[in-house]
């Protein structure tokens, strides 16, 4: 585990970086101060960068799935919406596949 801490003008910027995920280092950008010595506070970290992980792969499954690559969306609600629509057309198709079969 290496620990490299960065003094900005509005905050400070941490960067982890780990062994042991991939053949090569993982870094991790974090604003939180961290504590290396501190196994759970380092895996919380970890934990909450997976997650996000697989909300970001879970949204580009979704925008290629359903070739909305031109879709260019940030905030939560707007990403939000463009799950909820995308699952709501992918239901009445299905409902609509069904009736013409």
């Amino acid at each position: 585990m290496f620990l490299k801490s960065v003094k900005t003008r509005k905050a400070s910027i941490h960067l982890l970086s780990l062994k042991g995920f991939e053949k090569q280092a993982t870094l991790l950008q974090t604003n939180k101060l961290v504590n290396i010595n501190n196994n759970k506070q380092l895996w919380k970290i970890i934990e909450i960068y997976l997650t996000r992980w697989k909300c970001d792969e879970y949204y580009r499954y979704i925008k290629k799935l359903y070739k909305m690559r031109y879709f260019k969306v940030r905030g939560h609600n707007s990403i939000r919406n463009i799950i909820a629509m995308t699952r709501a057309i992918a239901y009445f198709t299905s409902i609509y596949i069904e009736i013409s079969i």
